[in-house]
């Protein structure tokens, strides 16, 4: 199952539908539990470092990202400041 963080950026929709024209076996990403269903995750992104760490922060996100990312090593895409987010500092 593909899993899309859902975080409030702009752009979610967008690639949630692009998504759904190849795949009807998604789920959207809102806390933490949700990575357990899925076996690829995808982060869309619009904006700022800061703004995006922020709300991702705000949903208790970060630590099952890295985890399930780095330790599980699920395959991940990034997009714009989706992959930003993988540094260990930015502004």
């Amino acid at each position: 199952m593909i899993g899309i963080i859902d975080y409030g950026s702009g752009n979610f929709a967008s690639v949630y539908n692009a998504v759904s024209t190849i795949s009807n076996n998604i789920k959207t990403i809102t806390k933490p539990e949700d990575f357990k269903e899925v076996s690829h995750i995808i982060l869309p992104g619009v904006g700022s470092f800061l703004g995006a760490m922020k709300k991702i922060q705000e949903l208790n996100l970060v630590k099952e990202l890295e985890r399930n990312v780095l330790g599980l090593k699920k395959p991940y895409l990034g997009i714009c400041v989706g992959m930003q987010i993988l540094a260990n500092e930015g502004n």
